[in-house]
């Protein structure tokens, strides 16, 4: 459940987060006595003109939330005068003070719409500083509406007319909301550089309340990486300076920061006490968004600590009042948080209907809505405009018809060369795209073509390769025994018991050999045709050694040939046994048929943890580099006869390295003509690749 709870009021942090942080980047002034309603009103009596709005628009960018409201006819009326006598410059500083006024009060869509309009006017007067503002204030309202890329356009361009207009406090002011919205973007290591950026630039130039507000980000930053100590430094530390001279909204941003880092330390004591601070404060300042918040914290906290009830009654409130200003995120949240609970106490009837109402929330369609609000405001804005500017103008009626029908012609005439233009484009990349996709299935069946054709190709190699075999190898074995066996037949009672014996013997080893160059035909043909079971287990390796041993005793007394086995009992590998008896075998036939009289052939071994290694070496004949590079080869053949004469196929060290490599080991030889060979064989001992 806590896990869960953890994922629920995730959104919760960055959502707070951003309102909070707003609240920091507006105010660029510490609120003083002039801000007094007494003194403000005496003052307005003795002014007029330019002054009066240059007056009242300072007024306003010392504002705080409980004084909003008592400030706004103020506003409106030095709106009206600045438009009578033309003052643009006043116009759009009044229109940017009552989009943060609007803000403050929570009227979103208002605030984005007086943002703009203060915009447009400061870009016909062309005050880089003012421009830089105003977008990275823009920037914050795109941001609280999910439109995450127009944010960060408008961020990047108020840095480069900050940078135009020599601005420090704007270029501070625009870094620092460009690291919030990478903190709200989870881009954490970019919230550190440019938090890092607008911190530089605000205590080369002492701004008190921007350094605080950097110090704010990097705490949420730090939050979200889960370094909730570094965090509660930062957070009591700004908490602090929020005492002295921050609002009461930003005290509760705060003391929320610090409930959220002690709920993630699972400290809910703490948590729940500023949690209640939080409450207490936004209870007295009357902002919805915020009480919402507040709500939806302590919503949080009680579902982690398993009482869900309570968490249930303070998430209806948080829901309750995000309904009631339209916040569609928070909505969204709420809603999240609220069927999770209702789940928790198996109340599924519930459960069903607030999970219905979250899912029609979801954030693709917000997203789409909001857009589509964004532009009707935007499209209002310039129709309102352009009748205020005729009505100034005093334009008549027919002028006015005209432009109309011609904005209308104009836009008409626009929209169809766009859609002309989508139409065709959206054509042209919809065959592009078949014809891409039919090069790729036509350059796939090549592909599979060339693959089917290799392998025909290696099937007729392995083919030929066979028939040549039988018809050489086999024949010539026969040949010896029919010769062998057909003296005996009609010279069996003039020979002596000696000459019968050797007769007898000659034909046992054609017979042995040619058996064992059956065994290895058949077991090289199920290898290709991918027939051959694969059995993996533990297998005592010193048991197969001493067997294997044990074959070619006879063969090598015969030839005064010492075998000499340096394992020890426990040597286990992990494999499969028939395949590891034959490689065993076949290394062993060849150390015995390629030595010398006299000759000697010495097994060691090396362990690892997780592997052992076999060493079979012999004092044969030994072979040159190009016998080497060839000997384990399908393609490359190498048929070579013992020191006794003895036939073989080629097909042996084939087998090993084939069943070697089906066992997840590896083998190789090191060897020098005339001085002997040693065969190296690695095998797991635990199944993993030795």
């Amino acid at each position: 459940m806590i896990k869960s709870g953890r994922k629920i009021f995730q959104y919760v942090i960055n959502l707070v987060k951003i309102v909070l942080l707003i609240f920091v980047i507006i105010s660029y002034s510490p609120i003083n006595s002039l801000c007094q309603p007494d003194t403000f009103k005496v003052k307005l009596k003795e002014l007029s003109g330019k002054k009066y709005v240059d007056y009242v628009a300072g007024v306003l960018s010392e504002h705080n939330e409980k004084e909003v409201k008592e400030y706004f006819p103020y506003a409106e009326e030095a709106l009206l005068q600045s438009r009578k006598i033309g003052y643009k410059s006043g116009e759009a500083d009044i229109l940017f003070e009552m989009s943060l006024m609007y803000f403050t009060r929570e009227d979103f869509r208002k605030s984005l719409d007086c943002g703009i309009k203060a915009l447009n006017i400061r870009k016909q007067l062309n005050d880089k500083s003012k421009i830089a503002r105003s977008y990275t204030y823009l920037a914050i309202n795109y941001e609280y509406f999910g439109k995450y890329d127009t944010a960060t356009s408008f961020l990047f361009r108020a840095i480069r007319f900050a940078e135009e207009g020599k601005s420090q406090k704007e270029l501070a002011n625009a870094y620092n909301a460009l690291g919030i919205l990478n903190y709200v973007l989870k881009n954490y290591q970019s919230a550190l550089e440019y938090t890092d950026k607008a911190l530089l630039i605000r205590e080369t130039i002492g701004d008190k309340r921007g350094i605080m507000s950097s110090l704010e980000n990097f705490g949420l930053i730090y939050m979200n990486l889960k370094e909730y100590e570094k965090a509660i430094t930062y957070h009591t530390k700004i908490l602090n300076i929020k005492r002295e001279i921050g609002s009461k909204e930003e005290i509760a941003g705060t003391l929320d920061n610090l409930g959220i880092c002690y709920m993630r330390l699972m400290n809910f004591t703490k948590a729940l006490s500023y949690f209640n601070e939080s409450l207490a404060i936004r209870k007295s300042t009357g902002g919805k968004r915020a009480l919402a918040s507040s709500y939806s914290q302590l919503g949080t906290l009680y579902s982690l600590q398993g009482n869900h009830n309570k968490s249930l009654e303070f998430l209806l409130q948080s829901y309750k009042l995000r309904k009631e200003v339209d916040d569609n995120r928070g909505m969204i949240s709420s809603l999240k948080k609220i069927t999770a609970e209702y789940e928790a106490i198996r109340d599924f009837t519930n459960a069903y209907k607030y999970s219905e109402l979250y899912h029609s929330r979801q954030d693709s369609t917000f997203n789409e809505n909001s857009m589509r609000q964004i532009n009707e405001m935007d499209s209002r804005f310039k129709s309102e405009l352009k009748d205020k500017e005729i009505s100034l103008l005093q334009k008549d009626i027919d002028i006015e018809r005209k432009n109309r029908i011609l904005y209308i012609a104009t836009v008409v005439l626009a929209t169809s060369i766009a859609l002309f233009y989508f139409f065709s484009a959206r054509t042209k990349k919809k065959t592009n795209l078949l014809l891409l996709k039919k090069n790729e299935e036509i350059s796939q069946q090549k592909e599979e073509l060339s693959l089917l054709n290799s392998k025909l190709k290696k099937s007729n190699t392995d083919k030929d390769k066979l028939f040549s075999i039988i018809a050489h190898d086999l024949k010539n074995p026969f040949t010896a025994m029919l010769g062998l066996s057909e003296i005996l037949k009609f010279e069996f009672t003039t020979m002596s018991d000696i000459d019968k014996l050797k007769m007898i013997n000659g034909i046992y080893d054609s017979s042995r050999n040619t058996y064992r160059l059956l065994e290895n035909l058949l077991q090289w043909s199920r290898l290709q045709t991918g027939r051959i079971e694969f059995n993996p287990e533990l297998i005592d390796l010193y048991k197969a050694v001493v067997d294997a041993v044990e074959l070619f005793k006879t063969s090598a007394s015969a030839k005064g040939i010492m075998i000499r086995n340096n394992l020890v009992p426990g040597i286990v590998a992990h494999g499969d046994t028939f395949m590891v008896n034959t490689v065993l075998r076949n290394l062993l036939s060849n150390a015995v048929k390629f030595s010398h009289h006299g000759g000697k052939v010495i097994i060691n071994f090396t362990q690892t943890a997780d592997s052992i290694q076999l060493e079979i070496s012999d004092t044969g004949i030994g072979m040159n580099e190009k016998e080497i590079h060839g000997v384990f080869e399908s393609d490359k053949v190498m048929v070579k006869k013992g020191t006794l004469n003895e036939e073989g196929t080629g097909l042996g060290l084939i087998l090993c390295k084939e069943f070697v490599k089906k066992n997840r080991g590896e083998i190789w030889v090191n060897s020098e003509p005339g001085k002997g060979s040693k065969f190296f064989v690695k095998l797991p001992v635990n199944g993993a690749k030795a």
